[in-house]
């Protein structure tokens, strides 16, 4: 052999020698956490879900501090068919994001709009409430959005909501004023503090209702815009991300979702979920425990 060729051969056998001294050992895979989200909450045995207490009626707490909507209700049935416990973190319109990108939480089962902004940062799953965004006016004032167009009244609406951006975009001269949870926005007009305030249509409704005297003399006014709301998740867990959509079509094909939905909304899903008018094709399939842990 020649000089060459075996410094050649020493250098192939040391570069194999590098990787196998690399290569995790049995025992060292078994110690790596798991990627995927869905494999953490299995072996965690829980799952931290973010919701709201402040938006009925996706998410709120009752007069006896329990956690209570439609978002609450369908992150239950998430962990009910996981077979895991569950844990609710508050999320608010200016918190949600970062929740979930420091891990504080695994899902939101919140009211947000997957616009491509926060889609750039966080994935979402297919829309699962469709709402319209109002505007709420005290009693005898104009319930038209167009006449609060570019004047000087005071518009309230939450901080990081996704409707108030596009108020602004309509109305680039508006007098924006902020608040960080609905019932304050609300109050505030009640108050006096702000001539006009933003928010959905049913979640006005409902705390209006709640709040009772607190919130007398305003009203729901007329609509500006359709709002759809999605879960949100961690950015790039497809499999994670593919069990929420399987989930929410399974919940849909026995009947929960809809009888959920009516029950916080007062009406039927005014939408269908995935494409056409049907679920994915074989949806209610389970496949591999390890990818598709749902039990019916």
């Amino acid at each position: 052999m020649t000089r060459s060729k075996a410094f050649c051969r020493a250098a192939v056998l040391a570069w194999a020698c590098m990787f196998v001294a690399a290569a995790p050992t049995p025992s060292e895979a078994q110690q790596q956490p798991p990627t995927s989200r869905l494999d953490q909450i299995l072996q965690r045995g829980k799952l931290l879900a973010g919701v709201r207490f402040d938006f009925p009626p996706a998410g709120y707490v009752d007069k006896d501090g329990k956690n209570v909507g439609f978002g609450v209700d369908i992150a239950r049935e998430f962990a009910k068919r996981m077979g895991v416990e569950i844990e609710f973190v508050q999320s608010k319109a200016a918190t949600r994001i970062p929740l979930i990108q420091n891990g504080n939480i695994d899902v939101e089962f919140g009211s947000t709009a997957p616009t491509k902004p926060r889609d750039e940062v966080v994935d979402f799953s297919m829309s699962y409430i469709w709402d319209r965004s109002v505007v709420v006016v005290p009693e005898g004032q104009s319930k038209k959005p167009e006449d609060y167009y570019n004047t000087d009244k005071r518009i309230g609406a939450i901080q990081g909501a996704d409707f108030a951006r596009l108020w602004v975009e309509r109305s680039p001269k508006a007098n924006m004023k902020y608040y960080q949870e609905y019932p304050e926005l609300l109050i505030a007009l009640a108050q006096g503090h702000v001539d006009m305030a933003l928010t959905a249509e049913i979640t006005a409704i409902e705390l209006i209702e709640s709040l009772g005297p607190r919130a007398k003399g305003i009203t729901v006014g007329q609509p500006y815009m359709s709002d759809p709301a999605a879960i949100v998740l961690p950015e790039n867990d497809s499999k994670w991300r593919d069990f929420i959509n399987w989930g929410l079509q399974r919940l849909w094909a026995d009947g929960t979702f809809q009888t959920l939905y009516k029950q916080h909304f007062k009406i039927d899903p005014p939408f269908h979920p995935w494409e056409n008018g049907q679920l994915q094709p074989r949806v209610m399939e389970i496949g591999d425990p390890k990818r598709d842990p749902w039990k019916k």
